[in-house]
């Protein structure tokens, strides 16, 4: 038998905010008018633009760019690994390598990647709809290992030496575990409806999960011990549930803002809970965000910017 399902008490997900959080710089005119991909590297930020990857100085927020074959509205996440950078490129059906010195770029062919995931046994992407996870060699820029993934969810993500993606079985939202080594399915964990199709590491090593799959509202969270395979049903309001991150000992998930109000950034502890909220401004629909450089790095959904703003400003 699986773990139970707790439910924390509801009413802790309505709690007003208590403050805002405001942006110590504002990235402009990237030239992305969809989502906005954005990762870190060694010494700078990263954001998929109109063929173009825009790096971001984080010493004085300056901008340089360098071409890449990806357009505005096709890019579906990326990875910098030192001097390397893999981006996804949706409509083209292709994951592409830029060698960030050079410049130049290499194109493998998959259908519909999503977000790439980085291991110490290669990179990994899912499909758009499902079906195969696909693994690509670094070194040789190549796909070495395809396996067949049925009720496969979009995302996968690295949780710890292991790789999760989202399954379903029975009608009931599943995460899997993989050994990225050899693609050997380890286990999976049964997890409350709509939730199972992104997976997020926050705070202490437990697992947050959303749903969204299908065009489906991404309205649902839980909160996974990856140890005791323990899940617990989040507060969530009836909103878009932009992205989750880390901070300092602290779970942040970022949601999005409802009609005529700001977005808000909620502060969870870790069975489930809300801690407290902040007010995001009032025209950023967040999206893909990141912790880097002392800095919570937030793009703006549908606008072309991305934001930034200390992490000393998310203290009690």
């Amino acid at each position: 038998m699986p773990p139970p399902v707790s439910t924390p008490t509801r009413p802790s997900a309505t709690t007003a905010p208590v403050g805002a959080i405001t942006a110590s710089a504002v990235i402009e005119n990237i030239g992305a008018k969809g989502a906005i991909a954005i990762a870190a590297g060694p010494d700078a930020v990263w954001i998929g633009g109109d063929r173009e990857v825009i790096r971001v100085d984080p010493a004085d927020n300056s901008t340089t760019t360098i071409p890449v074959p990806i357009d505005d509205g096709s890019w579906t996440g990326m990875v910098v690994v030192g001097e390397e950078l893999w981006a996804s490129d949706y409509y083209g059906n292709a994951v592409v390598h830029v060698d960030l010195p050079s410049g130049a770029t290499t194109r493998i062919d998959t259908p519909t990647p999503t977000s790439p995931v980085l291991t110490a046994f290669g990179l990994w992407v899912a499909p758009e709809h499902g079906g195969t996870l696909t693994r690509i060699d670094r070194a040789t820029r190549s796909i070495d290992l395809e396996v067949p993934a049925a009720g496969l969810r979009k995302f996968p993500a690295a949780v710890g030496k292991e790789l999760w993606f989202g399954g379903i079985r029975d009608g009931l939202p599943l995460a899997v575990r993989l050994d990225p080594a050899s693609g050997e399915t380890i286990g999976d964990i049964v997890l409350p409806k709509d939730t199972g199709c992104y997976f997020r590491v926050g705070d202490g090593g437990l697992v947050w999960t959303m749903g969204g799959c299908g065009g489906a509202a991404r309205n649902a969270m839980a909160v996974i011990d990856p140890v005791t395979g323990s899940v617990t049903l989040a507060n969530t309001p009836k909103a878009f549930l932009g992205d989750i991150v880390a901070i300092d000992g602290t779970t942040w998930m970022l949601r999005s803002p409802a009609a005529g109000k700001s977005g808000v950034i909620v502060a969870y502890a870790s069975n489930g809970t809300v801690d407290r909220v902040l007010d995001l401004p009032v025209d950023l629909d967040p999206d893909w965000a990141i912790v880097a450089f002392g800095s919570l790095w937030v793009p703006a959904d549908q606008r072309g910017r991305v934001y930034r703003f200390p992490v000393d400003a998310l203290a009690p």
